[in-house]
Protein backbone atom coordinates (compact mmCIF):
# COMPACT_ATOMS: atom_id res chain seq x y z
CA UNK A 1 0.00 0.00 0.00
CA UNK A 2 2.42 2.71 0.92
CA UNK A 3 4.39 1.89 -2.74
CA UNK A 4 1.40 2.49 -4.52
CA UNK A 5 0.98 5.51 -2.59
CA UNK A 6 4.54 6.55 -3.33
CA UNK A 7 4.49 5.98 -6.96
CA UNK A 8 1.32 7.59 -7.09
CA UNK A 9 2.39 10.47 -5.77
CA UNK A 10 5.43 10.61 -8.23
CA UNK A 11 3.31 10.16 -11.45
CA UNK A 12 1.20 12.91 -9.86
CA UNK A 13 4.30 15.15 -9.10
CA UNK A 14 6.18 14.18 -12.62
CA UNK A 15 2.64 14.85 -14.51
CA UNK A 16 1.79 18.33 -12.53
CA UNK A 17 4.91 19.72 -13.11
CA UNK A 18 4.81 18.71 -17.26
CA UNK A 19 1.47 20.52 -17.76
CA UNK A 20 2.62 23.46 -15.43
CA UNK A 21 5.83 23.45 -18.29
CA UNK A 22 3.44 22.81 -20.86
CA UNK A 23 1.07 25.64 -19.89
CA UNK A 24 3.99 28.22 -19.94
CA UNK A 25 4.76 27.32 -23.48
CA UNK A 26 1.47 27.96 -23.94
CA UNK A 27 0.96 31.30 -22.81
CA UNK A 28 4.43 32.51 -24.11
CA UNK A 29 3.50 31.33 -27.76
CA UNK A 30 0.42 33.40 -27.14
CA UNK A 31 2.56 36.43 -26.24
CA UNK A 32 4.64 35.69 -29.37
CA UNK A 33 1.68 35.78 -31.62
CA UNK A 34 0.49 38.96 -30.25
CA UNK A 35 4.29 40.90 -29.95
CA UNK A 36 4.37 39.85 -33.54
CA UNK A 37 1.37 41.30 -35.20
CA UNK A 38 1.65 44.09 -32.92
CA UNK A 39 5.24 45.05 -34.15
CA UNK A 40 4.23 44.00 -38.12
CA UNK A 41 1.09 46.68 -38.04
CA UNK A 42 3.31 49.04 -35.87
CA UNK A 43 5.53 48.64 -39.23
CA UNK A 44 3.02 48.93 -41.36
CA UNK A 45 1.57 52.17 -39.85
CA UNK A 46 5.15 53.90 -39.48
CA UNK A 47 5.56 52.98 -43.10
CA UNK A 48 2.20 54.23 -44.36
CA UNK A 49 3.30 57.89 -42.25
CA UNK A 50 5.97 58.59 -43.45
CA UNK A 51 5.89 57.35 -47.12
CA UNK A 52 7.37 59.52 -49.78
CA UNK A 53 6.99 59.87 -53.44
CA UNK A 54 9.40 59.39 -55.66
CA UNK A 55 12.03 60.62 -52.92
CA UNK A 56 9.88 63.20 -51.66
CA UNK A 57 8.08 63.56 -48.53
CA UNK A 58 3.95 63.08 -48.76
CA UNK A 59 2.19 65.22 -46.27
CA UNK A 60 1.98 63.53 -43.22
CA UNK A 61 -0.49 60.36 -43.05
CA UNK A 62 -2.74 58.96 -39.98
CA UNK A 63 -4.11 55.22 -41.43
CA UNK A 64 -6.77 55.71 -38.39
CA UNK A 65 -7.72 52.16 -38.40
CA UNK A 66 -4.49 51.22 -37.80
CA UNK A 67 -3.79 54.05 -35.05
CA UNK A 68 -7.10 53.06 -33.25
CA UNK A 69 -6.23 49.19 -33.02
CA UNK A 70 -2.42 50.07 -32.05
CA UNK A 71 -3.89 52.65 -29.20
CA UNK A 72 -6.30 50.02 -28.04
CA UNK A 73 -4.00 46.97 -27.59
CA UNK A 74 -1.13 49.63 -26.40
CA UNK A 75 -1.78 48.93 -22.75
CA UNK A 76 -1.38 45.38 -23.09
CA UNK A 77 1.70 45.56 -24.79
CA UNK A 78 3.21 48.03 -22.64
CA UNK A 79 2.32 45.83 -19.62
CA UNK A 80 3.82 42.67 -21.62
CA UNK A 81 7.08 44.50 -22.53
CA UNK A 82 7.26 45.26 -18.60
CA UNK A 83 10.49 46.93 -17.88
CA UNK A 84 12.08 46.85 -21.42
CA UNK A 85 9.16 48.95 -22.38
CA UNK A 86 10.67 51.69 -20.26
CA UNK A 87 13.21 54.02 -21.32
CA UNK A 88 14.91 57.18 -20.72
CA UNK A 89 13.79 59.40 -23.00
CA UNK A 90 16.11 62.30 -24.72
CA UNK A 91 13.95 65.17 -25.90
CA UNK A 92 14.49 67.12 -29.53
CA UNK A 93 17.62 68.70 -29.13
CA UNK A 94 18.50 67.03 -25.62
CA UNK A 95 16.27 69.83 -23.88
CA UNK A 96 15.55 67.53 -21.27
CA UNK A 97 15.28 63.75 -19.83
CA UNK A 98 12.14 62.00 -18.95
CA UNK A 99 13.15 59.01 -16.91
CA UNK A 100 10.84 55.74 -16.51
CA UNK A 101 9.36 56.90 -20.08
CA UNK A 102 7.11 54.04 -21.38
CA UNK A 103 7.39 54.10 -24.93
CA UNK A 104 4.75 52.50 -26.75
CA UNK A 105 1.94 54.31 -24.63
CA UNK A 106 3.52 57.71 -24.81
CA UNK A 107 4.79 57.50 -28.64
CA UNK A 108 1.65 56.51 -30.68
CA UNK A 109 -0.65 60.07 -29.86
CA UNK A 110 2.84 61.86 -31.22
CA UNK A 111 1.37 60.53 -34.80
CA UNK A 112 -1.26 62.47 -34.67
CA UNK A 113 0.06 65.56 -33.05
CA UNK A 114 2.30 65.20 -36.40
CA UNK A 115 5.30 65.26 -33.33
CA UNK A 116 7.14 61.74 -33.90
CA UNK A 117 10.21 61.51 -34.99
CA UNK A 118 12.56 58.75 -36.38
CA UNK A 119 14.02 58.06 -33.64
CA UNK A 120 10.71 57.30 -31.56
CA UNK A 121 9.82 54.79 -34.00
CA UNK A 122 13.32 53.31 -33.94
CA UNK A 123 12.90 53.36 -29.91
CA UNK A 124 9.86 51.52 -30.58
CA UNK A 125 10.84 48.88 -32.81
CA UNK A 126 14.01 48.31 -30.67
CA UNK A 127 12.19 47.44 -27.72
CA UNK A 128 9.39 45.30 -29.37
CA UNK A 129 12.16 43.29 -31.03
CA UNK A 130 14.22 42.59 -28.03
CA UNK A 131 10.66 41.47 -26.23
CA UNK A 132 10.18 39.21 -29.36
CA UNK A 133 13.57 37.82 -29.08
CA UNK A 134 13.09 37.44 -25.42
CA UNK A 135 10.07 35.36 -25.56
CA UNK A 136 11.42 33.28 -28.16
CA UNK A 137 14.43 32.31 -25.64
CA UNK A 138 12.13 31.44 -23.10
CA UNK A 139 10.07 29.37 -24.95
CA UNK A 140 13.62 27.88 -26.10
CA UNK A 141 14.54 26.93 -22.66
CA UNK A 142 10.61 25.43 -21.84
CA UNK A 143 11.02 22.94 -24.18
CA UNK A 144 13.86 21.85 -23.35
CA UNK A 145 12.26 21.66 -19.85
CA UNK A 146 10.29 19.14 -21.19
CA UNK A 147 12.28 16.74 -21.81
CA UNK A 148 13.72 16.55 -18.39
CA UNK A 149 11.78 14.25 -16.03
CA UNK A 150 13.80 16.06 -13.14
CA UNK A 151 12.37 19.48 -14.14
CA UNK A 152 9.10 17.84 -14.16
CA UNK A 153 9.62 16.95 -10.44
CA UNK A 154 11.31 19.98 -9.28
CA UNK A 155 8.08 21.93 -10.85
CA UNK A 156 5.56 19.72 -9.87
CA UNK A 157 7.30 20.06 -6.09
CA UNK A 158 7.03 23.58 -6.63
CA UNK A 159 3.73 23.87 -7.20
CA UNK A 160 2.42 22.00 -4.08
CA UNK A 161 4.99 24.25 -1.40
CA UNK A 162 3.86 27.29 -3.45
CA UNK A 163 -0.19 25.80 -2.97
CA UNK A 164 -0.49 28.28 -0.04
CA UNK A 165 0.88 31.02 -1.28
CA UNK A 166 -1.76 30.62 -3.93
CA UNK A 167 -4.61 30.43 -1.51
CA UNK A 168 -3.54 33.43 0.44
CA UNK A 169 -3.94 35.05 -2.90
CA UNK A 170 -7.13 33.50 -4.09
CA UNK A 171 -8.03 34.62 -0.71
CA UNK A 172 -7.42 37.89 -1.11
CA UNK A 173 -4.92 37.91 1.91
CA UNK A 174 -1.80 38.91 -0.13
CA UNK A 175 -1.78 41.06 -3.49
CA UNK A 176 -0.68 38.94 -6.86
CA UNK A 177 2.46 41.14 -6.74
CA UNK A 178 3.68 40.07 -3.40
CA UNK A 179 2.75 36.51 -4.29
CA UNK A 180 4.93 36.96 -7.45
CA UNK A 181 7.94 38.09 -5.07
CA UNK A 182 7.68 35.32 -3.04
CA UNK A 183 7.62 32.91 -5.66
CA UNK A 184 10.36 34.36 -7.94
CA UNK A 185 12.08 34.80 -4.54
CA UNK A 186 15.93 33.04 -4.99
CA UNK A 187 15.50 31.57 -1.30
CA UNK A 188 12.34 30.65 -2.07
CA UNK A 189 13.66 28.32 -5.69
CA UNK A 190 16.58 26.81 -3.91
CA UNK A 191 14.54 25.47 -1.37
CA UNK A 192 11.96 24.13 -3.66
CA UNK A 193 15.24 22.42 -5.15
CA UNK A 194 16.67 20.89 -2.84
CA UNK A 195 13.18 19.09 -1.45
CA UNK A 196 12.60 18.35 -5.12
CA UNK A 197 16.17 16.56 -5.14
CA UNK A 198 15.66 15.04 -1.11
CA UNK A 199 12.37 13.94 -2.55
CA UNK A 200 13.58 12.31 -5.69
CA UNK A 201 16.42 10.51 -4.01
CA UNK A 202 14.00 9.34 -1.50
CA UNK A 203 11.80 7.83 -3.83
CA UNK A 204 14.12 6.14 -5.42
CA UNK A 205 15.85 4.50 -2.17
CA UNK A 206 12.68 3.41 -1.04
CA UNK A 207 11.69 1.72 -4.54
CA UNK A 208 15.24 0.20 -4.74
CA UNK A 209 14.81 -1.15 -1.11
CA UNK A 210 11.20 -2.74 -2.29
CA UNK A 211 12.14 -3.75 -5.83
CA UNK A 212 10.60 -6.83 -5.69
CA UNK A 213 6.90 -5.34 -4.48
CA UNK A 214 7.91 -2.49 -7.40
CA UNK A 215 7.75 -5.11 -9.72
CA UNK A 216 4.97 -6.91 -8.83
CA UNK A 217 2.88 -3.68 -8.71
CA UNK A 218 3.62 -3.29 -11.95
CA UNK A 219 3.50 -6.64 -13.50
CA UNK A 220 0.21 -6.30 -11.50
CA UNK A 221 -0.91 -2.72 -13.40
CA UNK A 222 -0.19 -4.20 -16.43
CA UNK A 223 -1.74 -7.36 -16.00
CA UNK A 224 1.31 -9.52 -16.05
CA UNK A 225 1.60 -13.18 -14.42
Amino acid sequence: MVMLVLILFIAFVLILGYVLIFRDVKTLRLKLDFANLYRNTFVQFSNRYFESDFGLPKAKNVDNELYHWLTKKSVQMQADLGGLGIIEYHAPFRTHIIRNYEVIVNSLPKYRDELIQQSDVNSCDDVLLRHIGNIENKIEILEKQLKSPLTWLQKGIRALIALPIYLLLWFGIITDKSASKIIQNTIFKIITGIFALVTFISCVVTIIQGKDATIQFIQNLFGRN
